[in-house]
């Protein structure tokens, strides 16, 4: 049950000032080089502090807020890439920004050269939207006839386009080689699966000229077991936690 006082804020319209953004390093599981970092919209209201995003996201998704947010902090985002060689930021896209044309043409209007600085984190489970709502109602998802297109046009215009949680919730394996998909986000749940397994399904990502990705990276045998599977990239509290905007030009990989 969303608490009252949030949907008050939502209902008065949330200012964008009291959003932040927070960026969590996303490491070269080899060499520990940083390779980019996904960034977060957090909430920090004068009485409460900093609002965990499990209890306003799904209903800023439910409500369409989301919309109004991520307009709002596609600037921001542009400003973290501003076309500069370096780590690639990558951000959340749920339904129903992919849904929106005016958000769509919002990301289509960036030049290529900064688009090419940003990636696209789309949920595994927007591909199987009636699964979706039997096990994350809270989410609020919807069906997108023409998915495949608006990702399509997306990717010519210079984003990466990152497959998010994968194994969160179903395995089916059907969007590992969708061909707008550059990056495989494995749920960091699959740290516990059968080894063999695992390792084949990093082979079928790699196979179809994916990268992959395991969240989750907590411990030295999180990251030895996405190594021995074959997984190239890694984000987690081994690393750092999702980091103030201010603080993530400071962060250096431990390379010991």
């Amino acid at each position: 049950m969303t608490k009252a006082w949030i949907e008050q804020a939502f209902a008065a319209g949330l200012p964008a000032d009291v959003l932040e953004l927070h960026l969590q390093p996303v490491v070269d599981l080899i060499d520990n080089s940083l390779y980019g970092a996904e960034s977060f919209a957090r909430w920090r209201d004068h009485r409460h502090g900093l609002i965990p995003a499990s209890e306003w996201i799904p209903h800023a998704e439910s409500t369409g807020a989301i919309i109004d947010i991520a307009r709002s902090l596609l600037p921001v985002w542009i400003a973290t890439s501003s076309g500069r060689a370096g780590p690639i930021v990558s951000f959340n896209m749920g339904g129903r920004q992919l849904l929106d044309d005016a958000s769509i043409d919002q990301l289509l209007a960036v030049p290529y050269d900064i688009a090419a600085g940003l990636a696209l984190e789309i949920p595994h489970l927007q591909f199987f939207v009636d699964s979706a709502n039997a096990t994350a109602p809270q989410w609020s998802w919807i069906d997108i006839d023409d998915l495949d297109d608006r990702l399509a046009r997306l990717s010519a215009s210079g984003y990466a386009i990152w497959l998010d949680d994968y194994g969160d919730a179903i395995l089916d394996d059907g969007p590992l080689t969708h061909p707008a998909i550059d990056l495989v986000k494995l749920d960091r749940s699959l740290l516990d699966a059968d080894p063999r397994w695992l390792r084949e399904v990093v082979d079928s990502i790699h196979n179809a000229g994916k990268r992959s990705l395991f969240e989750g990276i907590e411990t030295d045998a999180h990251r030895s077991t996405a190594i021995d599977a074959g997984v190239g990239l890694g984000q987690g509290f081994l690393y750092a936690p999702p980091l103030t905007a201010d603080r993530f030009p400071q962060f250096e990989p431990d390379r010991h």
